[in-house]
């Protein structure tokens, strides 16, 4: 997989694994594949938040030497969990010529949001790749849609679990949300994930694979990684 694809989609699964540490919760539902492990040890993680970041010394965790690159101000919850190289991105920065630029993500609505805060998300281009934009723990929001409008990207990555919390608020996009994304961007491949992995989500992959199909996105349009495959070709159509 090209290098600043790699770097999301691994992003992307350390993200699922949050809360993982505390297992007597139930929360993750699935353990983590040995490619996590893989594909963290190759590359630089973007944290979306101090959760993000697994310190279950029994888990697929990030190498901690390489830089952990937080978009909250976290940094203090994340070296606590013995990251090496802990960098926090106000708007952009470069790294081993991958350019990742933060865009604001809100992990809920209304009461719930004072609980869970706003989040980060990442776009990451690399010379000569794919355009790729993790919007990270966000419900559908204006600025994803601006995102999506101003970046124009290749690739998306989203959480599409349909994850709710409290009296069953949206924390993160569900199906109607994914299509959504899908229907604002066209041209783009959408990478759904976060599913079939926790507790507390309404969506799973048939669930949402069954949703796109009557909105008319096919399996070319939005991708839906199964735990551990490794994603290759972007092409459409």
């Amino acid at each position: 997989m090209r290098r600043s694809l790699s770097i999301a989609i691994a992003a992307a699964t350390l993200v699922a694994l949050e809360g993982r540490a505390s297992a007597d919760d139930g929360a993750p539902v699935a353990s983590p594949p040995p490619p996590v492990a893989t594909a963290a040890s190759a590359t630089t993680p973007p944290s979306a938040g101090a959760a993000a970041a697994p310190s279950d010394p029994g888990t697929s965790s990030p190498p901690r030497a390489v830089p952990d690159y937080d978009g909250r101000g976290d940094e203090p919850t994340i070296v606590s969990k013995d990251f090496l190289d802990v960098r926090p991105v106000a708007d952009r920065v470069e790294w081993k010529g991958v350019s990742l630029m933060r865009t604001p993500g809100q992990h809920g609505s209304g009461a719930v949001l004072t609980d869970m805060g706003r989040t980060s998300g990442f776009v990451f281009r690399a010379e000569g790749e794919p355009t790729l934009y993790w919007a990270g723990d966000t419900i559908l929001t204006d600025d994803v849609l601006d995102v999506i409008a101003a970046v124009r990207p290749d690739v998306i990555v989203t959480h599409s679990s349909g994850a709710v919390w409290g009296p069953g608020t949206l924390i993160v996009m569900d199906a109607e949300q994914t299509d959504a994304v899908c229907k604002a961007a066209p041209t783009a491949v959408v990478v759904a994930v976060h599913l079939d992995s926790l507790d507390h989500s309404t969506v799973s992959r048939a669930d949402l694979r069954a949703y796109a199909e009557a909105e008319g996105i096919g399996p070319d349009r939005l991708r839906i990684p199964a735990d551990g495959e490794t994603l290759s070709n972007w092409a459409i159509g």
